[in-house]
């Protein structure tokens, strides 16, 4: 809808609209056509500006808070904005090496809440880190190691980030060495690169449509790795940095809209929301007001996009504020940052399947 009818505007009413933004981020306060002539527009008239403000307060992408005052952009006219006018720039190198950094952090809490501070800090504005659910992170290997008591196993996870996780799981009946050795073998192909949640469930479609097809061995290991990978499914872990940043800009100084913040940000089901928006956007998303619902009733923008655990998405980093927000600012900040953090645990991936080669080659049987 917006691009349509961004298509549909002038070059003149472009540059207008793009002027008024740019000051409006700068300055929050109505823009008038004097302002725009003397520091934006100067090859145009300061009528001409007018008469274009006024059609595009017409149109939606503008309007007027009082008859004396100038124009502020609407949510259309930030959308119109951010999806044909602004100029991306790129990072300075100091605030580039400064996010490059955090990809050699291990994976982990401290990786998300190091990366929320350094984007709120680089940002000058509140930052969001949600990261998914446990069931979703990659697995490398599963391993079983008989229990003292003889009647269970000790279930050895391994993930791509080179965490390892153990867990009980019942052994009834009995599995033998023989036995254990060979559910090692069919399942060291099965698991690798997939997430608990994947294995679980694929383990349990094949019990259930092919049971009378799969040799004993295989509903062995099956049915070993399915409670192997029945992990509790926490919710997502979300991570907000900066706040404080957030209550003193002055698009809040209003203290009932200060109050509908605070809980807007309290209110973790609608943040945890734009969680599978990012993630099957795949790539940086710029929600303006009411598109990331009624969060803050509308008063929030979000540039988010997601970061990835052995290339499947497991999460995402961003920043949160005022419709008034440096757009063009965010969105590099936030696309390094969730890169850094794809990094991260992708670095740690490799080494953790360095370790476990290593530990094979060296006779551990439990790798």
């Amino acid at each position: 809808m917006f691009l349509a009818t961004m298509s549909a505007l002038s070059e003149r009413s472009r540059a207008v609209l793009r002027a008024v933004v740019v000051e409006f981020i700068e300055s929050g306060e109505p823009v008038g056509s004097r302002t725009l002539a003397d520091k934006h527009l100067r090859d145009i008239s300061p009528a001409t500006i007018r008469n274009v403000l006024a059609e595009l307060e017409e149109a939606g992408f503008l309007f007027q808070p009082h008859t004396s005052a100038g124009r502020i952009p609407t949510e259309q006219g930030f959308r119109t904005f951010v999806d044909g006018l602004m100029d991306v720039p790129d990072l300075p190198l100091p605030d580039e090496a400064r996010i490059h950094a955090l990809d050699e952090l291990p994976p982990g809490q401290e990786l998300l809440r190091e990366s929320g501070k350094v984007l709120s800090e680089l940002a000058g504005i509140a930052s969001l880190v949600i990261a998914s659910r446990g069931d979703a992170r990659v697995l490398a290997q599963v391993h079983f190691i008989r229990a003292q008591d003889g009647r269970s196993l000790l279930a050895v996870l391994m993930f791509r980030d080179g965490t390892v996780e153990t867990r009980f799981v019942a052994d009834e009946p009995r599995t033998s060495d023989t036995e254990l050795q060979r559910v090692h073998e069919c399942l060291a192909s099965e698991v690798i690169g997939h997430t608990l949640r994947e294995v679980r469930d694929r383990f349990a479609a094949r019990l259930d449509e092919h049971r009378l097809e799969i040799d004993e061995v295989s509903r062995r290991a099956f049915e070993l790795a399915i409670q192997a990978t029945d992990a509790v499914q926490d919710e997502p872990l979300v991570v907000i940095q900066g706040q404080e940043r957030l209550i003193d800009q002055p698009d809040f100084g209003d203290v009932t809209r200060l109050r509908t913040l605070v809980h807007a940000l309290r209110e973790q089901k609608g943040l945890i929301g734009l969680l599978d928006r990012t993630i099957r956007a795949r790539t940086v998303q710029v929600l303006v007001g009411r598109e990331a619902g009624q969060l803050a009733d509308g008063a929030l923008s979000f540039v988010i996009a997601p970061f990835t655990e052995g290339g499947k998405p497991s999460g995402m980093v961003g920043v949160v504020g005022p419709t008034r927000m440096n757009y063009p600012r965010m969105v590099p900040l936030v696309s390094a940052t969730a890169h850094a953090v794809s990094a991260a645990h992708d670095r740690a991936a490799r080494a953790g399947l360095k370790r476990i080669v290593r530990r094979r080659k060296s006779g551990d049987r439990r790798y």
